[in-house]
């Protein structure tokens, strides 16, 4: 072989042994500039949809809830907000109807509803749109409950049922899987109550750290749990942070309360639609999504956001469901590391113009090859004025690419007239009055009439010109709010809640819930007047229809947190009221002692209307008085 072709071949063999070195160094050789990181966003959302039957053996557990055709609107709206995943509770005896809308999804097991004293199901369950792989589901329940039936030891049923928490792995995108657990703890509120949710959260605690995954976590669910009230920042936050491969966000306190949490042993930060003064999202909710990332995971999730959809309601705004939907939107980033590095030398083949994309060839020393194309330049355009726009009439603009010589033209819009106003006479309540306007541009006026105001009438007599209104003289208007009662005066009793002031007033000889929009000195609708009579050291309310008293009374029909208030024509039937000041707010407190507890004069919220409730609520009387 000749000296020189040997030699040839050996520096090339040397160069290719060389440029397959390079195309198989692991990425783990090379710097992070290997590493590429995919991301996206999904919605997790938690949401009790109070599907407990309205009645159990003829007995009333559940009479204002949604129902068959409820919880068919409930699917509608979830199918329209199109959320991704859907943890809920108290998915019992509805959920076919829950189902029905819900086409582009798939969930997990349904165990049943709720028909007896005791029954074998959770109300959990997980929907999912159907692009997303969920599997692994699993079921565990509660170590500890306050309850052992309707009828047993604690408060509640939470014995009915069996509560705890389930456990699904959800795939949302091509290598990014999420573990998800949902939940429903112990209800109401005694020291039983209280330790078995401290109780549950330690043994979901424990749970989650005994997991090795790899994955990032989500927690949501219904926990009747408040910061204020159980010791959640230290047995569940705290505790899971200990574990040196987790970090737990609360998506509240993260995003509205910018991580600080409530005290403990503080006040309760309840919302103003259940009885406090927080509006949302400040007012704390016992339902609450978590998320805790994982070291031992290429996945990161990160809350971009925390709604609380206080518009999932119907199309005459009532709420559809027991409890407001919790939303949060995430966005995951996962990190996947490059196998080799390629080392490539680019070549344009084409040249891009104006309008056409040219194309770049990519070559590595490997032999591998790929193309990319040229965004074309775009032109490059200058303008010049060809005929300039007056205040009627549109100019012209031409427009030449300083590359190619392409041109093109457009309109200039007619600039309109720019008027100065000339006030020349002013109006009064009886008599109009006149304007002038001038172009300041090309000179163009013309006059307009300003229309007499008319009079503005207060208790009779005029604001403007102090003329007295005949017509409104004998009419009774709303007054001062009252402190004290006058026994056998007429008022208008209202309550504020979370949308708004509403009064008690009639419909058709029913006792109704209507908006309360009056200041004082309006004339008084007499739908809303009420007389109230002073019965030895109790108060008794009537009202007048077509010439007959009626009285208000409670009813015995229970309806789950109180009785509803309707009318009779017998004054011994009549609900005689006891009354106390609030004088914090202002308000006064009317209630009546059946026995075993007290019942108040409120308005519980938009689908109950006025109830003599279990809880207190302030209400505001207004005198009815002559115009």
């Amino acid at each position: 072989m000749n000296r020189k072709k040997h030699v040839r071949n050996k520096i090339l063999r040397i160069m290719l042994a060389l440029a397959l070195l390079v195309c198989v160094i692991p990425a783990a050789a090379v710097t992070a500039q290997a590493a590429q990181t995919v991301e996206g966003t999904f919605t997790a959302v938690s949401m009790n949809v109070d599907g407990l039957p309205n009645s159990i053996f003829g007995f009333s557990i559940n009479s204002d809830g949604p129902g068959a055709e409820g919880t068919k609107k409930i699917s509608d709206k979830m199918a329209e907000r199109g959320w991704d995943i859907i943890g809920v509770a108290e998915d019992f005896n509805y959920n076919e109807e829950l189902m029905l809308s819900l086409t582009d999804y798939n969930s997990g097991t349904h165990r049943g509803g709720v028909s007896g004293l005791r029954n074998n199901t959770d109300g959990l369950n997980l929907i999912w749109k159907k692009s997303i792989g969920v599997t692994g589901e699993k079921w565990v329940s509660w170590n500890t409950d306050y309850s052992t039936g309707i009828f047993g030891e604690g408060n509640g049923a939470d014995g009915m049922i069996d509560k705890g928490y389930r456990f699904y792995q959800a795939t949302v995108a091509e290598g990014v899987t999420v573990d998800v657990y949902i939940l429903h703890m112990d209800a109401d509120s005694d020291a039983g109550d209280i330790a078995a949710r401290e109780s549950q959260l330690t043994q979901l605690a424990d749970a989650i750290k005994a997991s090795d995954n790899g994955n990032p976590i989500i927690v949501m669910g219904d926990t009747n749990c408040r910061y204020t009230r159980e010791h959640l920042e230290t047995l569940f936050i705290d505790a899971i942070n200990a574990d040196e491969r987790f970090t737990i966000q609360d998506a509240w306190i993260e995003k509205v309360r910018g991580g600080a949490y409530p005290t403990y042993g503080g006040e309760a930060l309840v919302a103003i639609d259940k009885g406090g003064s927080y509006g949302y999202p400040e007012a704390e909710i016992v339902d609450k999504v978590f998320y805790i990332n994982n070291t031992d995971s290429s996945v990161t999730l990160r809350a971009n956001s925390y709604v609380i959809a206080t518009d999932f309601t119907d199309t005459d705004g009532a709420a559809l469901a027991d409890h407001w939907p919790v939303v949060v939107e995430f966005t995951y980033s996962a990190t996947e590391e490059s196998e080799h590095i390629h080392i490539y030398t680019e070549t344009v083949t084409t040249e891009a113009g104006c309008e056409t994309p040219g194309e770049k060839t990519f070559t590595c020393v490997c032999g591998d090859t790929y193309t990319e194309p040229i965004t074309a330049e775009g032109h490059s355009y200058t303008d010049t004025v060809t005929k300039e726009a007056t205040c009627t009439e549109d100019g012209i603009k031409t427009y030449t690419c300083s590359k190619c010589g392409d041109s093109y033209t457009e309109p200039i819009t007619a600039e309109g007239h720019s008027y100065a106003v000339t006030e020349t006479k002013e109006a009064t309540c009886t008599e109009a009055g006149s304007k002038t306007y001038t172009c300041s541009n090309c000179g163009d006026s013309y006059t307009e009439t300003i229309t007499a105001t008319g009079h503005s009438y207060k208790n009779g007599t005029c604001e403007k010109c102090g003329a007295t209104d005949d017509a409104a003289a004998g009419k009774m208007v709303l007054g001062e709010e009252a402190k004290t009662i006058t026994s056998g005066e007429q008022y208008i009793v209202t309550f504020t809640g979370s949308t708004g002031a509403f009064s008690l007033s009639l419909n058709n000889k029913s006792v109704v819930a209507e908006a309360f929009t009056l200041n004082k000195g309006d004339p008084v609708d007499d739908v809303c007047v009420w007389t109230i009579e002073k019965q030895g050291n109790k108060y008794v309310f009537s009202t007048d229809i077509d010439g007959e008293t009626y009285y208000l009374y409670k009813t015995a029909s229970f309806s789950g947190s109180g009785y509803k208030l309707s009318l009779v024509t017998t004054e011994s039937k009549a609900t005689a009221w006891s009354m106390s000041n609030d004088s914090s707010t202002g308000s006064m407190r009317f209630y009546v002692h059946p026995g075993f507890a007290y019942y108040y004069l409120r308005y519980y919220n938009a689908r109950l209307g006025w109830q003599a409730a279990f809880s207190a609520a302030g209400v505001h009387l207004f005198p009815v008085v002559a115009g």
